[in-house]
């Protein structure tokens, strides 16, 4: 049964493989997104981004990014994300996803303000789990 959970957030799925975005926007979707926008790495997700024009309404409620691609990797694209001129952009939330726990990218992510991690494999209760606490959503 799908749950109307996240029905009313915009999400963005950065990750070079097509198998994990499947894998995440399916987990989003059976707990109810309705607005997914999905990108294969940082670069694109930036022009993705710079295409709504600056309209908080478009900007997504927040970002679920894997650490590790080319050409623009997780900690790029945070980092110019955080330096954009958009103000609602700055402010995203920001989960990563990483397939390896090295303390210089968690410590690196956290200067950066990126507000949780991911170790994959990617599950359901972990990912919706921390959707959770990053937008301050009960249970």
């Amino acid at each position: 049964m799908t749950s109307a959970l996240l029905s009313q957030y915009r999400i963005m799925v950065i990750d070079d493989q097509a198998y994990t975005r499947k894998l995440i926007t399916g987990i989003l979707r059976e707990n109810g997104a309705l607005s997914i926008i999905e990108a294969e790495e940082g670069a694109s997700a930036l022009k993705m981004l710079r295409a709504t024009g600056g309209a908080s309404a478009t900007v997504p409620h927040v970002i679920v990014c894997d650490v590790n691609m080319e050409p623009m990797g997780g900690l790029e694209f945070v980092k110019r994300l955080r330096e954009s001129e958009n103000p609602a952009a700055r402010k995203v939330p920001i989960i990563f996803l990483t397939g390896e726990a090295r303390a210089d990218i968690v410590a690196e992510a956290i200067d950066m303000a990126v507000e949780g991690f991911i170790l994959k494999p990617v599950t359901p209760v972990k990912l919706i789990t921390k959707i959770k606490q990053v937008l301050s959503l009960p249970g």
